[in-house]
């Protein structure tokens, strides 16, 4: 399924701490001043006058390197006023994208996931709160309050996952079937966790999958090259760096019947059916079509593409949006919605959010079977979600 895509805002303090580090790193190959050799009290005048020439030197050609490094810096900052940056720290690997080339796919964090029933929140601290809509007797997620340093939210069902700056992983909720087995992850960029069972994108290219593993769909230990991973109900997708795709587990309705997409630039799998944008920018669908949510091949000027439970959104260049599929819920009607830069397409609803931070909401998104006696409809929680 796919989660929210919201970029994570750096502050002047963590941008200024990252050209830091990037500063520190390309001087370390430098010997430093305390590391040479001082000429001893014996040297001739001459030689001590050399050193002192040599000296000034240096500090002539420093003071000037300084000058032209404040003046890049100057205009990197006049440049990112106008863009956001994103960040993603692991044990290997840090990733920085801008929002700018709104044509291609970033890097981006969830602020926010929906648990069964509940509402989970990254607060500016970089810490979870969590609520509920209503009394439950399943495993609640409280737990995730005690997490910290969370870049990234997951929810799968009745359970929760957390993907923390030094890319470990958290997991609280429903481990029926072991998918919340994730303790021991490493070096993880991407959390996508579905029905049963949860897979993750690591910073070499491979991947990690645990949870109920019928039809393999766990079975990922040899994916390499990795660029995406997207879980679906029964099913696991990951998009290669040559735009080719890899596919394991169920293929009841065809979902899986993929292997032969090429030049694509994005993937999405849902609970029926599998989406995926090509570098073109048009939408190609795999799947069942029963409400017409693989009805995507008048698309054009693509960026992002997201499958649901049974309907299918996508992003275009413009920052308009188009669904197809199951609308019973309204999940559908985004036709009037304009200046959106990303979306968070799950289940029975659809999130967008503009480029001036607003919520986008329809559909409806607290589900069970007794859908007409409880109707949880999310634009009723906005404000948990902007976290006020």
């Amino acid at each position: 399924m796919s989660r929210i895509t919201c970029l994570y805002q750096l502050d002047q303090a963590e941008q200024k701490k990252l050209l830091e580090k990037h500063r520190t790193a390309k001087g370390a190959d430098s010997p430093s001043e305390a590391s040479r050799t001082p000429e001893s009290a014996s040297s001739s005048g001459a030689k001590r006058k050399g050193i002192i020439i040599g000296l000034l030197s240096v500090v002539a050609v420093i003071g000037a390197a300084a000058v032209i490094l404040l003046l890049m810096q100057s205009k990197n900052t006049e440049t990112d006023s106008s863009s956001s940056v994103s960040v993603i720290s692991s044990a290997e690997s840090s990733v920085v994208t801008s929002a700018a080339d709104s044509g291609d796919l970033l890097t981006k964090n969830d602020f926010f996931a929906l648990p069964y029933d509940g509402i989970a929140v990254i607060d500016n601290a970089r810490k979870v709160s969590v609520s509920y809509v209503d009394a439950i007797d399943w495993e609640k997620v409280d737990d995730a309050e005690g997490w910290s340093d969370i870049t990234m939210l997951s929810a799968g069902y009745k359970n929760l996952f957390g993907l923390r700056s030094d890319g470990t992983a958290a997991a609280t909720g429903n481990n029926e079937f072991g998918q919340c087995n994730v303790g021991d992850w490493k070096n993880v960029l991407y959390i996508d966790a579905c029905y049963e069972h949860t897979v993750a994108l690591k910073s070499d290219g491979t991947a990690y999958a645990v949870g109920n593993n019928t039809d393999g769909r766990c079975d990922v230990q040899s994916w390499n090259d990795l660029i995406q991973i997207s879980s679906g109900r029964s099913n696991t997708v990951g998009l290669k760096a040559d735009g080719t795709v890899l596919v394991t587990g169920g293929n009841e309705w065809h979902q899986s019947e993929i292997s032969d997409w090429s030049g694509m630039k994005m993937i999405s799998a849902g609970y029926y059916h599998t989406v995926g944008l090509k570098a073109d920018g048009t939408v190609i669908a795999q799947g069942s079509n029963r409400f017409g949510q693989c009805d995507v091949t008048d698309w054009k000027d693509i960026t992002a593409v997201y499958a649901g439970k049974m309907h299918t959104v996508a992003l275009r260049k413009d920052g308009t949006v188009v669904a197809t599929g199951h609308n019973d819920y309204g999940q559908c009607n985004v036709s009037d919605w304009k200046d959106v830069v990303e979306l968070y397409v799950e289940k029975n609803y659809t999130v967008g959010r503009t480029s001036s931070g607003e919520l986008l909401i329809t559909g409806l998104c607290f589900y069970d079977e007794n859908i007409s006696e409880r109707k949880y409809y999310l634009n009723d929680y906005s404000d948990r979600l902007l976290n006020k």
